[in-house]
């Protein structure tokens, strides 16, 4: 079965920094590491071996990943997360950048790359039930609050400066582990409610748009859009949610994880995916402080799956580019992430 839990431990992501204030990184800086990466990621997928061997290490890396960890050792969970919402170094120190086809929405890589993200995960499951679910509901309550804010400072309407290139923004990927940590529960409500406060989200923004239409094509103008304000305008209404590829794997791992769901439902996710010519691809989770995981592929060993590993199967969007995809009869992704969504919740 897809998704497939080896043993008792579940996620474990790629090394990022030991914390502090994040540098900005420039757009082509950003761009470059995910062409590098991608390519290195399957590399370490190929891999995979239970037995760490270090004779062929890095030193730097080394000394990089162990000095992350001891950082991860000393901070607490509300710190782990609050980090996870400032600090936007940490999604491409180490991490793999994209799957399948390059810059195909790498969005839930990225996030399953940060050893801090599966710091917060890991003791999020460690917990009973019962006090797991009211962390899961604090962690998307704090991210929200954060992404909501940012969204309109995008459009020059928010408390504090406009942000003038939304290059990054790393609420969304914390916002992705947060709804990444609910489908962990097999509690489909609970992702059900977080869609929701997605949805009402997006219909703020755009009654925000409406209400300021001419602060906001200054912002557009300003942003380079002045002769594209409905380009514009969708743009700022898909901010809202994480991205279509990461939710729809969220769908799909909420219903693998809920003991209720009905025995064909996983099936009949899986077979609409592959009717709209998406493709499943494996990857290994281990937990946060592992040796070397399968994204931080410049160490020079292998994976360590001795503590425990978890084998996800996540869905892309058949290997192509944006513009060979353009060419094919398959619905749009938001018709493919809606469908699934209504066969999940």
């Amino acid at each position: 079965m897809l998704g497939e839990t080896q043993n008792q431990f579940s996620l474990t992501p790629a090394a990022s920094i030991t914390g502090g204030v994040a540098k900005k990184q420039l757009p082509i800086i950003v761009f470059m590491k995910r062409v590098m990466f991608s390519a290195g990621f399957w590399f370490a997928l190929c891999s995979l071996n239970p037995q760490p061997a270090a004779a062929d290490e890095v030193p730097a890396q080394r000394q990089r990943i162990d000095a992350l960890v001891a950082t991860l050792e000393r901070e607490t969970w509300d710190q782990s997360v609050e980090n996870l919402v400032t600090n936007q170094n940490q999604y491409y120190d180490l991490a793999a950048g994209a799957t399948g086809a390059m810059f195909a929405e790498p969005e839930l890589e990225e996030m399953l790359s940060v050893r801090r993200a599966i710091k917060v995960l890991n003791m999020l499951e460690a917990r009973p039930m019962k006090q797991r679910l009211e962390g899961c509901r604090q962690l998307f309550d704090r991210v929200f609050r954060v992404h909501a804010d940012e969204i309109e400072r995008w459009m020059g309407l928010g408390k504090g400066p406009r942000i003038d290139r939304p290059w990054w923004h790393p609420p969304a990927h914390a916002l992705c582990m947060a709804m990444f940590a609910a489908a962990e529960t097999g509690r489909r409500d609970l992702l059900a409610e977080e869609f929701l406060r997605l949805d009402a989200l997006r219909r703020r923004v755009e009654g925000l748009i409406a209400d300021n239409r001419t602060a906001c094509l200054e912002t557009a103008r300003i942003q380079g859009r002045s002769g594209d304000f409905e380009g514009w305008k969708t743009s700022m209404l898909s901010l809202c949610y994480p991205q279509p590829r990461s939710l729809l794997n969220v769908l799909r791992v909420a219903v693998s994880r809920d003991p209720h769901a009905p025995v064909d439902l996983l099936g009949k996710i899986d077979e609409y995916c592959r009717s709209v010519e998406m493709t499943a691809t494996e990857v290994p989770i281990v937990p946060w402080n592992a040796r070397t995981t399968c994204f931080e592929f410049r160490v020079g060993s292998a994976v360590d799956t001795s503590k425990g590993v978890t084998k996800y199967s996540f869905y892309d969007w058949g290997g192509e580019t944006r513009q060979e995809r353009k060419g094919r009869k398959t619905p749009k992704k938001s018709a493919i992430l809606q469908k699934v969504r209504e066969l999940a919740l």
